[in-house]
């Protein structure tokens, strides 16, 4: 890792240059948001295209239902 951050090409350290700037970029536009936005970048919801229920979900159901248990723990920065 080293042996890559000491080279002295100028194309890496202008791609370097770039690819930071890209990134403060986009962190500018989207904000540090509310907490369910930055859960909600990081873990886009996946929705299912079909409407039948899974099979391995299926053998889970207790009386037609399918009992779901979501734990939410959450930290404010001090």
């Amino acid at each position: 890792f080293r042996e890559f951050n000491d080279q002295k090409d100028p194309e890496v350290h202008d791609f370097r240059k770039q690819m930071k700037l890209f990134c403060e970029s986009v962190c500018a536009v989207m904000g540090p948001g509310t907490w369910e936005q930055q859960v909600m970048r990081q873990y886009p919801v996946s929705i299912e295209s079909s409407p039948d229920l899974p099979l391995y979900l299926q053998a889970k159901l207790h009386e037609g239902n399918l009992v779901l248990a979501i734990s939410v723990e959450h930290q404010t920065a001090e």
